[in-house]
């Protein structure tokens, strides 16, 4: 009897002691203030591309915890400390424009549903960088003959996926985008292939003559002397195939090895394990006699004929 009141003191004081290290803390998530909204004012990159907004994270000693049951209400105030005004409810919290230079305050209130004593907070400021603080992008695609590549499409990149909100249609012109001056953008082009064209993505370019053979890139240490930046596209050739023939007779035992740089073979963990070309850190891979196709429905989407890297 004795040890059966032990073991239940010593799991009473076990669960007593878990709710007092139970430790909720928010945490606002908030990307680089990057995209341009119009000429005066910045916009929040989103935390989630397919919600948009910032998000609030509740955790419990570091850990993150499922929202359901949980309200988180937004709050924001411009000018006086004191006085927080209503936003909109939501663990999204929406995007933000702020015109540069200037900032405010937000607020991100979690209360739990079924406790009325629970409560967790996190605030944050929020600002615009000034204009010695920015540069501007200008970005294009273009095919080999220099024409616009209409109907391409430019992503940036912002963590956990592309961001699709903020994409760049590709016009006849070049379009601008602002950055914080030393911000690294990650940039790809999409479709990687134009079929409808036959052509496929070759290379990003900047205006210090600086070239990047992976579509996925990023653009370290913003500024506006390496703008534009364009990504180039160049006719891609369907039907290639590599024939292995041994004294005068073809094998599917034997392989070769190429190297290609435009093969959609890696997933890259960077770019949340979307696939991409490795460029010239390509891996020589083998081909069999047997399945030698390089064509469009292939990781390779076809051959640049004549190519010199």
């Amino acid at each position: 009897m004795k040890a059966k009141w032990i073991y239940l003191i010593a799991a009473f004081l076990l669960f007593c002691h878990s709710r007092v290290l139970a430790q909720y803390s928010v945490e606002i998530k908030l990307e680089l203030w990057s995209w341009q909204s119009n000429g005066n004012e910045m916009e929040a990159d989103v935390y989630s591309p397919t919600l948009g907004g910032m998000a609030a994270v509740l955790k419990n000693n570091g850990q993150v915890v499922d929202t359901n049951g949980y309200t988180c209400t937004w709050y924001r105030n411009w000018n006086d400390p004191d006085v927080w005004e209503y936003y909109r409810s939501g663990f999204r919290g929406g995007r933000h424009g702020v015109s540069f230079g200037a900032g405010y305050d937000i607020k991100a209130v979690v209360t739990k549903n079924s406790d009325p004593s629970f409560h967790a907070e996190a605030q944050m400021g929020v600002a615009a960088p000034l204009e010695s603080e920015r540069a501007q992008f200008m970005l294009h695609s273009k095919y080999e003959n220099d024409q616009p590549a209409i109907g391409n499409t430019i992503y940036f990149w912002a963590s956990p996926a592309w961001h699709p909100g903020k994409a760049i249609a590709v016009g006849s012109s070049p379009t601008g985008r602002y950055f914080t001056l030393e911000d690294e953008v990650g940039l790809k082009t999409s479709p990687n292939l134009r079929t409808d064209v036959n052509k496929k993505f070759e290379k990003w370019e900047d205006n210090l003559a600086s070239i990047y053979y992976q579509n996925h890139q990023a653009f370290s240490d913003v500024n506006s002397n390496i703008s534009p930046v364009i990504s180039r596209y160049k006719p891609s050739t369907d039907g290639v195939s590599i024939f292995i023939n041994l004294n005068g007779s073809s094998s599917s035992l034997v392989c070769a090895e190429i190297l290609d740089p435009w093969s959609q073979d890696y997933s890259d963990p960077a770019y949340g394990n979307s696939v991409r070309n490795r460029g010239l850190q390509a891996p020589f891979v083998p081909i069999f006699g047997a399945s030698n196709n390089l064509g469009f429905s292939t990781a390779h989407q076809g051959v640049f004929l004549g190519q010199e890297v």
